[in-house]
């Protein structure tokens, strides 16, 4: 069956590891493609990167949320006083 192609964008992320991490990747990436595997990481830091923006997004609007929140009861406590 045929399927439409989707274009994603796609943008180029840089971060800095260990050294002695850096090696390691390069070793088992050197010695993957020496036995015919591709070793990639893509797919597995997308999905982890994914997984964290989602929880720092839903705790920063929470942190909204008890702003907005703490603001009304504020004002309602303050136009009580009058």
């Amino acid at each position: 069956m045929l399927k439409a192609k989707k274009e994603i964008k796609k943008v180029a992320i840089t971060f800095r590891v260990s050294s002695e991490l850096y090696e390691r990747y390069q070793s088992v990436k050197q010695l993957s493609r020496t036995k015919g595997y591709i070793f990639t990481l893509q797919d597995d830091i997308e999905k982890f990167l994914e997984k964290h923006i989602k929880e720092a997004e839903i705790k920063l609007r929470n942190m909204d949320d008890i702003k907005i929140e703490d603001k009304a009861k504020e004002s309602d406590s303050g136009s009580d006083q009058d």
